[in-house]
Parts: structure tokens; sequence; C-alpha cells
């Protein structure tokens, strides 16, 4: 799996081919497909690995309390930089396909489970928006919290792991003030 992280960091989904890895990891084509029977089956494999992975260090997932979520968002863009390859390669798939691309249907899975508990808690706490609204702000939240957010600040902009937590939990919280006092994305006709 490490393997992979590192194909996937320099060359992307598109680029990432099961005879570099094998090489890469030192064993035979042969060997990785008696593992995972095409690239889909190895980065989906790859995503779980890494969840773990993430788990493990003490990373968290979606909260259920949306107030919640910024301070797991400080810590899980720590440890996405304490990762390395691992989240860089996570930030490659992400920002190559997203829901409906076949070949990641397991990022597909996963985006959307975290999708869905976003919304639910945006329907919860916030349940006054009109769908529309209500989409707007679910989206909002998951790109703050996202991998791709995490590599845009570290990456692009250069600044730390810990500071990019910093940054992304306090835009969430500027969100969720926004929404507590009645400010709204955009009016809508009823």
């Amino acid at each position: 799996m490490e393997a992979v992280a590192g194909e996937l960091a320099e060359r992307g989904l598109v680029d990432l081919s099961i005879p570099d890895v094998a090489t890469r990891a030192g064993v035979s084509q042969r060997t990785v497909y008696n593992y995972y029977n095409s690239k889909e089956g190895l980065v989906a494999a790859f995503e779980v690995w890494a969840e773990e992975r993430l788990e493990d260090l003490g990373g968290r997932q979606v909260e259920k309390d949306l107030p919640a979520m910024a301070d797991a968002i400080e810590v899980n863009f720590r440890l996405f930089s304490e990762m390395g390859d691992v989240s860089t390669a996570l930030a490659r798939i992400s920002a190559a396909g997203g829901f409906g691309a076949p070949q990641l249907e397991a990022t597909s899975r996963m985006q959307r489970a975290r999708t869905e508990a976003v919304s639910r808690g945006v329907e919860r706490d916030y349940g006054d928006l009109d769908f529309a609204q209500a989409a707007a702000v679910t989206a909002i939240i998951r790109q703050i919290m996202s991998f791709d957010t995490w590599h845009r600040l570290t990456d692009d902009f250069g600044i730390g792991g810990v500071e990019a937590g910093r940054t992304a939990a306090w835009v969430y919280r500027l969100v969720l003030d926004a929404l507590d006092n009645g400010s709204v994305p955009f009016e809508t006709d009823s």
C-alpha cells in the first residue's frame, strides 16, 4: 500500500499502473494481481487501508455533532501532513473522481457516506434551510474538510499541516456562525 501511495502521489490516478506499483513494492505483477484483480480494486483497497491508518493515528471521521467537526478537521489536517504520500494520494484520488466515476466506486461510497452524515447534521441543526440552501451548505462543509482542501492549503500555499487545520476549522466555524445568526448562502424564491 505504501507503493500505491507513492505512485499515486507522483503520477496521479490516471497514470497509476499495476506494473509500476509492483516494481516499486519489489514484488511481481502476478503477486499484485493475486490480491487485486484490477487497478480499481487496488485503489479501493488502498483507500480502505489509508482510512484505517488515519484512524489508527487518532484521526476522526465525520462527527454527528456539527460543531465537533471543527476539532476533527484540525486533528485530521495535522495527521494528513504526517501521513505524507498517503494523504497526497488520497487528495489526488478525490480530485480525480468523485461521485459517479465507475473506476472510483470505493471513493464514491466513502464520500457519499461522509456527505450523508454532514447532510443529516445540516438538516437536523438547520432545518429551516430549503433543499438548495441545505445542499449548498453541505457541499461547502464537505469541501472545507476534504483532502483536496488540505492539499491546496499545504501544497499550493505552503501552509503547514497544523496551520492548515486551524485555517480550515476557522472557515468551518464561520459557516456555522453565519448559519446560527440566520445568514443563508443565498435567498430562494419560495
